[in-house]
């Protein structure tokens, strides 16, 4: 079997943040994350300027989220499961340069040129970099539906590093193990990522699915390819509905508070999510894991939510043939 998962706690983040706008056009975000837990533990994560009044197009500088993925850029306040899916293992994560983007309310477009993260450590010389494109297109929004479709690419060169590494854990940060991971792949010259993205919301239902498909180019041995997807339902049984706005996914508002005289707002959601790290000589693993999730929202501010993780099947890697359950909880406080 593999390694023992066990039990624990932790602050999964810790964010403090201070956005604003001058001038009207000008605007800005700092954010620093106190908790230890995250890809480069405590430091920045959102640290950028921006710019709105040019008429074809929005700019951003600075730290930000690579515009790939519609799970990834739905803020971990609002997804519908504690932890992203699977697939999000071909996430870039946050990186320093520059973005155009212009959002409507039926569609959406973001490109950047980016390098390496602001909190990355190491040397700067040569880190590497990368360019990421989205866009989303939303034939029906009105508020109480959505139909929302995406197509996201990245293009991301190792420079003088030469290596690249894929991992995910059991949909569980705590555990604090990979199920299923690459290590450094040698001789990698870039890697391309291609997503799609597919998403419906209907009153007090919603669906969201994406297909994520890496190819890593070597300059030594055969180039590799790797892909992921998932599917998830919800259901919000007090009929409230999910938000989604400029090609993102939002909360949930109770319409009842608790403290008013109101209940808050319930929600229940499944997921079915697969990983494949293996191709050619790397053996990575493949995964297969459903997720059951129920949200509580008192009110507009807070959130209680409990997971379940059944990992159905590792198949190769170093976790072969594990199948570990998880059960979570999680306390929520954003404002």
């Amino acid at each position: 079997g593999g390694p023992e998962m066990g039990d624990g706690t932790e602050f999964r983040r810790a964010r403090l943040s201070y956005s604003g706008t001058l001038y009207e056009v000008w605007g800005f975000k700092l954010e620093y994350d106190f908790a230890s837990t995250g890809a480069n533990g405590k430091g920045l994560t959102d640290a950028y300027m921006s710019y709105s009044g040019f008429e074809p197009f929005d700019i951003q500088i600075g730290n930000m989220k690579t515009p790939f993925s519609l799970e990834y850029l739905t803020s971990a306040n609002n997804t519908l499961f504690m932890e992203r899916a699977l697939p999000n293992a071909f996430s870039n994560g946050r990186k320093m340069g520059f973005l155009a983007s212009k959002a409507t309310t039926h569609w959406s477009w973001a490109a950047g040129v980016f390098g390496d993260s602001a909190s990355a450590k190491g040397g700067k010389n040569d880190e590497g970099y990368g360019a990421t494109a989205r866009a989303t297109w939303a034939p029906v929004n009105d508020g109480l539906h959505f139909v929302h479709l995406g197509l996201g690419l990245d293009y991301r060169d190792t420079a003088s590093a030469g290596t690249a590494a894929f991992d995910s854990t059991a949909e569980s940060h705590i555990s604090g193990v990979d199920i299923v991971f690459t290590d450094d792949i040698a001789s990698v010259s870039n890697y391309y990522n291609a997503g799609l993205e597919l998403a419906a919301g209907h009153g007090p239902y919603s669906v969201q699915s994406e297909y994520i498909t890496t190819k890593v180019n070597r300059d030594a041995g055969k180039d590799l390819n790797f892909d992921g997807w998932y599917v998830q339902a919800g259901y919000i049984l007090t009929g409230e509905t999910r938000q989604y706005k400029n090609g993102v996914m939002g909360g949930v508002k109770p319409s009842s508070v608790v403290g008013e005289g109101g209940t808050g707002a319930w929600e229940i959601g499944i997921r079915y999510s697969s990983l494949d790290l293996s191709d050619g000589d790397i053996d990575g693993g493949e995964a297969d894991s459903m997720t059951l999730g129920l949200n509580w929202y008192p009110t507009q501010f807070l959130r209680f939510t409990a997971n379940y993780v059944d990992v159905l099947d590792i198949d190769g890697g170093s976790n072969n043939n594990d199948e570990p359950s998880i059960f979570q909880l999680r306390s929520q406080w954003a404002f």
